[in-house]
């Protein structure tokens, strides 16, 4: 048995061959391996990180929804006193009207600062100070209180 020289050199050469094929796909299978390892390591720390930033985001869309609430009473409050302050405000403008008014002062004679007006059957005076302040007529009320009467006594029924 005689071997010749070409035909086991071609046999060791094919098994090299097929044994160096076998390590580099080793080698390419265990570097495929780390970068999807790698990979799955990047997207879990991602995961891990946008699951932090929806937290952060949530508490402060809570703290913003609060707020709002809180934002939106205050306004609420404040439309309601603008809704009485304005009815405050026509009021004292019909009261001033009423007392600085041209055709009233000439109708009762007199005018201006110094008028009169007659509560039961005093006469009480008032110039500048109602005008400034005419919530002054409310110490005529507390000497002359008005008084609540049912219907029936006013038409007699």
């Amino acid at each position: 048995m005689v071997y010749s020289s070409g035909t086991c050199s071609g046999s060791d050469l094919i098994n090299q061959k097929k044994k160096k094929r076998m390590e580099s796909n080793r080698e390419s299978a265990r570097r495929s391996r780390l970068r999807k390892q790698q990979h799955l390591d990047d997207l879990t720390a991602r995961l891990a990180e946008l699951r932090r930033q929806k937290d952060r985001i949530s508490i402060e869309l809570s703290a913003t929804k609060e707020q709002t609430v809180s934002v939106e009473a205050d306004n609420s409050v404040l439309k309601a006193q603008l809704v009485e302050l304005t009815h405050r405000l026509q009021s004292l403008r019909g009261i001033l009207s009423y007392i600085s008014s041209p055709a009233d002062a000439a109708a009762s004679g007199s005018g201006g600062a110094g008028s009169c007006m007659a509560v039961g059957e005093e006469e009480f005076e008032y110039g500048e100070g109602l005008v400034n302040y005419p919530w002054g007529l409310m110490e005529i009320n507390k000497q002359y209180p008005i008084m609540a009467s049912s219907a029936a006594e006013r038409f007699d029924c």
